[in-house]
């Protein structure tokens, strides 16, 4: 087994050898310690990618994060999480 850090939270978890080794694709189990995390992993790249906050803000929505959950993940997710949120709001304020 090996130990890895969450990208998303920052807990550390273990990772069987054979994830590990993988050479094609990586599994999930290598980024992040659970399948809701993988899911804001992909809608967080994805943003990266195209920045297009309104469809991150609904990826986001559909894993169902709260205020509370946010609050534990790494400052550079969580900074990312608000922007995301903001430009949305902002959007949303404008077409009012």
């Amino acid at each position: 087994m090996v130990i890895k850090e969450c990208v998303i939270c920052g807990n550390k978890y273990k990772v069987c050898s054979t994830c590990e080794k993988v050479a094609t694709f990586s599994p999930w189990r290598t980024l992040v310690c659970c399948a809701d995390e993988y899911m804001i992993y992909s809608v967080l790249s994805q943003y990266d990618n195209d920045k297009n906050a309104d469809v991150a803000a609904d990826g986001l929505d559909h894993v169902g994060l709260s205020k509370k959950t946010i609050a534990t993940y790494r400052p550079s997710v969580k900074k990312q999480i608000v922007e995301i949120y903001k430009l949305r709001k902002t959007k949303e304020n404008k077409n009012d």
